[in-house]
């Protein structure tokens, strides 16, 4: 049986250039593999949420 990836979801503020900040989900995924991290997404977070 191969070992399982595993992902992580971040949470955080982007600051643009213009100086607005942005709140961010990220979803990133461990590879198994080479121990390595691979971005799967980023999205505005829902400021209702």
């Amino acid at each position: 049986m191969l070992p399982m990836n595993t992902e992580h979801r971040v949470e955080g503020k982007i600051i643009g250039v213009n100086e607005i900040n942005l709140s961010v989900i990220t979803i990133w995924l461990k590879r198994t593999r080479d121990d390595k991290f691979q971005l799967i997404t980023l999205k505005q977070k829902n400021k209702n949420a």
